[in-house]
Order: structure tokens, then sequence, then C-alpha cells
């Protein structure tokens, strides 16, 4: 009968079911507390900040933005941290490095064998806090907030690249010349400076 036909139907696709949800992988712990936090925050602040349109750094454009316009002279990250906890944050989120490349901690990656230093940090800008995720760091962890990081690796104009890609025009004034392998090594590089120097990330 139809009506014998559909029930078969209906408990063959729940049997289906029942076998493909036994086989889903389990969260781990640490994700499991990480569901438990609900509420983040994501600070997107760097040299777009100072740009009137955009993240500041699209293709094509007229050059990389001078580390001077980075200026932010009453930064205050505690504050910043007091808000998070006023609206229930649990931890919070900095964009450390967005698409321009221009870095909010003073990165020292350096590579002697193909002569390249990166110079597009706060170190090299107006600020008078010489590394915004150290401090962020620190008043997130005096707040009780899990602090993270964000990092762009598609972008970096100040490294001419786009999609991953290390672009083959011409370079753009301030723009540092690079093989893809080479941005690779720096990509790399810097993440470890991320992960290893600032304790124990959300």
């Amino acid at each position: 009968s139809i009506m014998g036909t559909q029930l078969l139907v209906y408990f063959l696709l729940n049997f289906a079911a029942c076998s493909v949800i036994g086989d889903l992988p389990l969260p781990t712990p640490d994700q499991l507390e990480w569901s438990k936090w609900e509420l983040g925050a994501l600070v997107t602040f760097n040299m777009a900040t100072y740009l009137p349109a955009g993240d500041g750094c699209g293709f094509p454009g007229n050059g990389v933005p001078a580390p001077s316009l980075f200026n932010p002279s009453k930064i205050n990250t505690d504050q910043w941290a007091t808000a998070f906890q006023a609206f229930g944050a649990k931890y919070a989120v900095l964009v450390a490095k967005h698409n321009c490349g221009f870095t909010l901690w003073p990165s020292k990656v350096h590579f002697p064998e193909f002569n390249f230093t990166y110079n597009y940090t706060v170190a090299q800008s107006k600020s008078p806090v010489q590394d915004v995720v150290g401090n962020f760091v620190k008043s997130c962890r005096s707040h009780n907030i899990e602090p993270g990081f964000y990092y762009s690796v598609v972008s970096n104009y100040y490294m001419n690249v786009h999609s991953s890609k290390v672009q083959q025009e011409k370079l753009m004034p301030g723009m540092a010349n690079v093989t893809q392998d080479q941005y690779f090594q720096v990509v790399i590089a810097q993440l470890n400076e991320l992960w290893g120097e600032y304790g124990s990330l959300g």
C-alpha cells in the first residue's frame, strides 16, 4: 500500500540519518568551553582607521600609507576591556594585522638571507603605545577576558600580496619586494611571534 511504502521510506531515512549522526565528530573540550563564552568582541583598529575609505589599502592603490599616519594619541586598551566586560563579553579578538600589512605589535621579523626586515609596524609609527597587541592582552586578562588575534594572511599591501599571492605588477611606493616563498616565511614568522610572545590565547 501507499501508506506502507511511506512508512518504510520514513523508517529507512531515519535509520540512515541515525547511522550518519553516529559517525559525526564530537566537539573537543576546548570547543565546548568556547561555546559557553557566548559573547565576544572584535576590535578592528589599524591603519585604515586613519584613512578615508574602505580598508585603506585596496588594489590598485597609490602606494603604502606612511606608518606615521597611525597616531592614536589617546589609546587606552583598559577602556576597551571595560567596555567588553560591560556588555558581557568573555573573549575579545584584536585585528593584529589587516590588509595594509601594518602590524599592531613591533614585529622583529628579519631575514638576512634575502635582505628583508619587516619595517611596517607600530614601532615605526607615532603611537605612544609601541605594542598595542601587548597592551590589549594585558587589559583583557586584568578584566578576566580571554584575548585572541586576527591576522590577515590573504592580503598584505605592504608586501604586494592580494588573494594570498605576491602580485607581478610594478611595485607601488613603499612596497617590499619579495617572492611568494619569502612571503610565506614572513607570515609563519609573524604568527610565531603572536602565538609565542603573548602567553595563552582564547
